[in-house]
């Protein structure tokens, strides 16, 4: 009763504050479109409820982390710099054509199935868990044919950058797009008030918005991807393990955004990804400051991103349980690559690898650079100097910088030239790859505030990934190789009954030596789960496994006396001679 008395009040504010405000008719008519004739009033104060239900008082959600939010208050400016041109996101657009606090999280147009779902599982939450039975879930497109046309609102630039995306999508997926004005199941595309679509196969006709502003590959891509039943991965259940979300500075009106479903409702494919461009950057629908603060603050200008990741690529075809085509005679891939759907022969590479295989520099602007103990510079400028506005698509440029054996690699981006700031580096960045999982987006760098920051490699090579899409990006980084040395401390004391009679130290050192699987061979299917940046560890003696002979016998399969631990069960070793112990 009590959920009943508060949707109610929330219909009758908003009804007054609607009949003094209202939307535009433009808005207005774009939204009843896709609600296929249902009350605006009533879904928005049925989605504020949703909120009320599920966050009560609370103005932070879960876990409160103050030197989090300290520390990005202190590095991080609030705001873009003031030089940059404008770009808004997604949330951005559809909160200034007032659309906004209609949809679920900003851009979701949920059915009613899907709104009643929620209304009882996040009333049930509150006193047990809810029961999966009821839960559905998004529908999934039949024999992995989606079916859309273009109504004649829709101009030519925006078919062009609709069918850029699909045809992204579709060259890395089981996936077939069809125009068809006549399929039982389709999507029509509209340029409507905003950008926003369906969850899902909904069945029939089903509405997806392409507005002013929404002319993007990745805006295109990302509205598709709720189409195929993807949800924004800032609603994973596991979400708070990696932002903090901040409601202080949110509207009563936006709160719902930030609802997270529970993980019998979404399926979370792929490790979290900042880099996603399902993921809504940090200040979304924030009057001042952050609403979404990355626990790990080097990623804070990467959320809100429009470039389709190797993750959200792999979401869809582990979502269409696409990689199922590939069989034995699949390719092997490299760096974290997997046989592509479409064809099985070549992989799909994430982000900085190349070549059927993914162990090839990505073709174009770039080279491959020599690391040595001096530090080295780079500067390079790239783009499009005729184009005067945002270009739909993106420039790219991969470098890559390698390095002797066992030398690591440190870089440091210094200079960032005709280069805008913005959330989500929209328009221009540059994106070192040093970290160990090559599959995962790294830390971009659009602002200055990230300049001149040492970063020490786990990668050899290591790839430095750039884009743009608007004029041209000169960007400057210098880099160079380290000798590592690793010292492990053990203390050891022995007691007899209270007495201390003996204390051991041990100093072990290690000169640390890393794989470089771009040159390696295998005879699996899948990706080694090392990566090729991971500290090893000695090989343990008279290990005879399967294939071990054969493995010794290439050279490349070792790094000085160092073992490497493969998923298909067996383990090539030689002697070891790095290794000493003081005592």
């Amino acid at each position: 009763m009590m959920y009943l008395i508060h949707y109610i009040g929330c219909f009758l504010v908003l009804t007054l504050v609607h009949d003094v405000m209202g939307l535009s008719t433009r808005a207005r008519n774009s939204l009843l479109q896709t609600l296929r004739g249902g009350n605006l009033e009533e879904r928005q104060a049925r989605l504020q409820n949703l909120a009320a239900i599920y966050f009560g008082n609370r103005t932070s959600v879960d876990r409160r982390d103050n030197n989090v939010a300290s520390s990005i208050r202190e590095v991080i400016p609030q705001a873009p710099d003031s030089n940059s041109i404008d770009d808004p996101s997604i949330e951005e657009i559809n909160q200034r054509e007032g659309v906004a606090e209609y949809l679920f999280q900003g851009d979701i147009n949920l059915t009613e199935e899907q709104l009643e779902w929620m209304e009882r599982n996040i009333a049930a939450r509150k006193t047990s868990r809810p029961k999966r039975q009821v839960d559905r879930g998004a529908r999934l497109w039949t024999n992995n044919r989606v079916f859309y046309f273009f109504d004649i609102s829709v101009d030519s630039r925006k078919r062009s950058v609709v069918k850029e995306a699909l045809n992204f999508i579709r060259d890395r997926t089981c996936l077939e797009f069809t125009e068809s004005t006549t399929a039982t199941n389709r999507i029509r595309v509209f340029s409507g008030a905003g950008c926003y679509a369906t969850i899902g196969m909904a069945g029939g006709v089903q509405e997806l918005s392409l507005g002013s502003g929404c002319e993007a590959v990745g805006i295109a891509a990302h509205e598709f991807a709720h189409a195929l039943g993807i949800w924004h991965m800032q609603m994973r259940d596991d979400r708070d393990d990696y932002v903090q979300v901040d409601l202080s500075a949110v509207p009563m009106t936006m709160l719902h955004n930030y609802i997270k479903l529970p993980s019998f409702r979404i399926i979370n494919y792929t490790p979290y990804e900042y880099g996603s461009y399902m993921h809504y950057d940090a200040r979304s629908f924030a009057t001042r400051g952050n609403s979404l603060i990355p626990r790990d603050s080097s990623y804070l200008r990467t959320m809100g991103s429009r470039v389709i990741s190797f993750y959200d690529i792999k979401t869809i075809n582990d979502h269409y349980k696409c990689r199922a085509r590939c069989g034995s005679a699949s390719a092997i891939c490299f760096n974290g690559g997997e046989p592509n759907p479409r064809n099985c022969a070549v992989c799909n590479c994430p982000a900085g690898y190349g070549g059927a295989l993914c162990n090839q520099r990505p073709p174009g602007c770039g080279e491959t650079l020599k690391a040595t103990d001096r530090w080295q510079m780079k500067q390079f400028t790239f783009g499009d100097s005729t184009s005067r506005s945002v270009r739909d698509t993106f420039t790219e440029c991969n470098h890559w910088i390698e390095a002797p054996a066992g030398r690591r690699i440190q870089l440091r981006v210094t200079s960032l030239q005709n280069s805008q700031c913005h959330n989500g580096c929209t328009l221009n960045a540059i994106e070192p790859k040093t970290r160990a999982d090559m599959t995962v987006t790294n830390p971009r760098i659009c602002c200055t505030e990230s300049l001149n920051q040492i970063l020490t490699s786990n990668l050899n090579p290591t790839p430095i990934i750039s884009y743009n899409r608007f004029l041209t990006s000169t960007f400057t980084f210098q880099y160079r190789t380290r000798f590592i040395l690793g010292l492990t401390f053990r203390l050891n004391v022995v007691f007899r009954g209270l007495e201390v009679v003996q204390v051991r130290l041990s100093v072990i050192y290690t000169t640390k030596h890393f794989l470089t699987p771009v040159h390696s061979t295998h005879p699996s299917k899948t990706t080694p789960s090392l990566q090729s940046t991971d500290e090893l560890t000695t090989c343990p003696t008279n290990i005879a496994e399967q294939n071990a002979t054969a493995a010794i016998a290439d050279r490349r399969w070792m790094t000085n006396g160092y073992c490497m631990v493969q998923p298909w069960s067996y383990k090539a070793c030689a002697s070891i001679g790095t290794i000493s112990q003081l005592t």
